[in-house]
């Protein structure tokens, strides 16, 4: 197995790991913490996607410009969908 297979299994197994990781968290009953938990699987879901499209889409041998855009593009959807569920009216 040359050097690029073992890291693409390293990451395919890390992905692995966090997917599990926000089952986890994520079921159960609600508790108090839930918006912990909710916040939790939120930054494991990005750290996912941002794996994904650097790896697997390979955006990491892509020009800086691409790169920079995608994980503008990430940090912006991220934001936008944690102030979304912050802003949950009372």
């Amino acid at each position: 197995m040359d050097v690029v297979e073992r890291r693409l299994t390293f990451i395919w197994a890390l992905l692995i790991g966090l997917t599990l990781a926000s089952w986890h968290t994520g079921k159960g009953d609600a508790h108090p913490a839930a918006v912990l938990a909710t916040a939790l699987i939120m930054i494991l879901t990005f750290a996912k996607v941002a794996l994904v499209v650097m790896e697997f889409m390979e955006v990491r041998h892509a020009p800086r410009v691409l790169q920079g855009a995608m994980i503008t593009w990430i940090a912006g959807a991220f934001v936008a969908i944690t102030y979304s569920l912050i802003r949950i009216p009372q």
